[in-house]
């Protein structure tokens, strides 16, 4: 799956604003940020089923605290979130 095709899942299933959600591409650390967004959608595809979370949306946020969240809306639908700062502060 492509980072835009959870973009459009998180906010067509309303697991989050689009205004809130981060988008990676055209930042310095794009390369960083593919990368663990790649290392964490291999996980879940792999999990999710086992962790009956199966669909899960995976994105960043624009939060600036070292945060995250997991979320879960109609039952089905369900979204792990990152803060993007996390990955900034770890490039220091």
């Amino acid at each position: 799956m492509k980072y835009e095709t959870e973009i459009e899942n998180a906010i067509s299933k309303n697991l989050q604003k689009a205004e809130d959600i981060f988008e990676f591409t055209d930042t310095p650390k794009k390369d960083l940020f593919n990368d663990y967004y790649l290392f964490c959608r291999e996980h879940l595809h792999n999990l999710s089923p086992e962790l009956k979370i199966d669909p899960v949306v995976f994105a960043f946020l624009n939060g600036f605290s070292s945060n995250a969240i997991a979320t879960r809306k109609n039952g089905t639908d369900n979204g792990i979130f990152v803060n993007s700062s996390i990955l900034y502060a770890s490039c220091r």
